[in-house]
């Protein structure tokens, strides 16, 4: 991507048409990558536009932090080894700083907020860095300069995955009980919390919820399927899987976790990749399928 200077001087002079330009190009981004292009493809094409931006703005830029939060979270969608998963956490936490920044707080940048300090735990996570990532959720969830703007579902982003880190029954119980926060969260955040939900279930051996939470997960999945990205189909496919394996279908489970495997190779979505072969690795042994936490390599 190239800017020529006369476009840089118009840009530097308007910031309100910096931020326009810098939204439109996050924008695309996401579009393309909601369409499926593979994650590293989506971050390489921003670390471009990120460069060709390079010394325009004066002063902090909500769009210009999406720009880099978009490049840490392709990174975290990814999956690669823990080099990547540190390049990843490094974007992340530029973004925040600079979002942070800027002097007000709307709707949606709260939701970006969440999103990134989510991306970085799991980052941290990644790297096997459990206690920073929990220190990095609850840190924000707390902040007395953001406790005014946070409402209602908000933070659930960020309060699931804090059960992710803590696991246990208890935890997961109350995140099963945050229905407001959910109802409040809209109907992306209720999926990924009965995603959540039912993965616990399916762990722990818990087959008299996980019939009921499968059959939820897919129903709210539904909606969301024409405009979610790869990585979230082939997450959901994995866990159809370890389910049919788990209701002693292991044909069907081989059969469901292949075609995840074939996606998230064509995507490069490591992660996943090694998700799923663990998993099939156990149904082949004739053990019990275990999802397994992501951890880079």
């Amino acid at each position: 991507m190239l800017i020529d200077a006369a476009a840089r001087t118009r840009l530097r002079a308007d910031p309100e048409a910096y931020e326009r330009f810098v939204d439109s190009e996050v924008a695309v981004l996401e579009a393309a990558y909601q369409r499926s292009t593979p994650p590293k493809v989506v971050a390489l094409a921003a670390h471009a536009r990120r460069s060709a931006l390079a010394g325009i703005a004066a002063r902090p830029s909500a769009a210009h932090a999406a720009l880099i939060g978009l490049i840490g979270r392709m990174l975290v969608a990814g999956g690669g080894d823990a080099n990547v998963m540190y390049e990843a956490e490094e974007h992340l936490v530029a973004s925040i700083e600079e979002l942070c920044s800027v002097a007000d707080w709307t709707r949606e940048r709260l939701t970006l907020l969440a999103e990134l300090t989510l991306n970085h735990a799991v980052a941290l996570k990644a790297r096997r860095r459990n206690a920073e990532a929990v220190s990095v959720l609850r840190q924000t969830m707390v902040d007395r300069s953001l406790r005014p703007y946070w409402s209602k579902g908000d933070t659930l982003p960020l309060a699931r995955q804090d059960v992710i880190m803590a696991g246990g029954l208890l935890p997961h119980r109350w995140l099963a009980e945050q229905r407001d926060a959910m109802r409040a969260a809209g109907a992306l955040e209720t999926y990924r919390s009965m995603k959540r939900l039912l993965e616990f279930s399916m762990n722990n051996g818990r087959l008299s919820a996980t019939d009921f939470l499968m059959r939820a997960a897919l129903e709210a999945f539904r909606p969301l399927a024409a405009q979610s990205a790869q990585l979230a189909k082939v997450s959901l496919i994995k866990n159809v899987g370890q389910f049919e394996s788990l209701s002693g279908r292991n044909e069907r489970a081989l059969t469901y976790l292949e075609l995840a495997r074939r996606a998230a190779a064509e995507q490069s979505l490591y992660g996943q990749l090694r998700q799923i072969d663990a998993m099939t690795d156990l149904i082949r042994a004739g053990e019990r399928p275990f999802l397994s936490t992501y951890v880079a390599a």
